[in-house]
């Protein structure tokens, strides 16, 4: 768990705090400086990317009502490793519909995109409370 990791790297000198964050504008803004730690459900229709690597389908409301249908497969952690496409409204807000994260899975690289799936922002945003970000001080 994160935790753990934190202990660990703070024992060793490496690691010395630890910076959360809440939804999707501060998590891209907090991952400017590096990978983030995500804690979220996993469902079972995720277990299978599309062939572009999504686990989420279109990102819309209809797609992760489908995967909450699927079922819980479980509390999941990962590791947000890129910004893959990140668009704004006329207002400057993210647009999270068209808005993509890359996630690193703790699986095998035979998994998904060699390890990895993608997210639309939006399934995040529409998740909310019940995904948790933080990344290491170093």
């Amino acid at each position: 768990t994160f935790f753990a990791a934190q202990q660990v790297g703070a024992g060793r000198g490496l690691i010395t705090d630890h910076l959360s964050a809440s939804g999707i504008h501060a998590v891209v803004a907090l991952m400017q400086s590096g990978t983030v730690i995500m804690g979220s459900p996993f469902f079972n229709s995720w277990m299978s990317p599309d062939a572009q690597g999504f686990v989420d389908g279109d990102g819309s409301v209809g797609a992760l009502e489908d995967a909450i249908e699927s079922g819980v497969a479980g509390g999941h952690e990962t590791c947000l490793t890129a910004v893959e496409k990140l668009t704004f409204n006329a207002l400057g807000l993210i647009d999270a519909d068209n808005s993509v994260v890359r996630v690193r899975n703790s699986w095998n690289n035979s998994w998904g995109d060699h390890g990895s799936y993608r997210l639309h922002l939006s399934t995040l945003q529409m998740l909310g409370s019940h995904v948790d970000y933080k990344a290491f001080v170093i």
